[in-house]
């Protein structure tokens, strides 16, 4: 079975991550909260994207290959219906 990943489980991950990498960063309460809200804003809108992304190349998977090979096209006309 392919590994699927799971945008539920990558935002909760982000949600304990953002906070401990900024806390290693500064000591600074305000400044820590800070910097994960503004980690955590960046990653929610690279995950939009990723996730836009994933869904051209999920649509792209679904429809039928386009190649410009003439040899192979040539080929595939050949094979007579119902023999592919």
């Amino acid at each position: 079975m392919p590994f699927m990943l799971n945008k539920q489980a990558c935002e909760d991950a982000g949600l304990i991550v953002h906070p401990i990498l900024a806390q290693h960063v500064t000591q600074d309460g305000r400044t820590s909260m800070e910097i994960a809200d503004q980690v955590a804003q960046h990653l929610s809108g690279q995950m939009s994207r990723a996730s836009a992304e994933l869904e051209v190349l999920v649509e792209d998977e679904r429809q039928q290959p386009i190649t410009y090979n003439h040899h192979y096209i040539d080929d595939v006309q050949r094979v007579p219906p119902g023999d592919s």
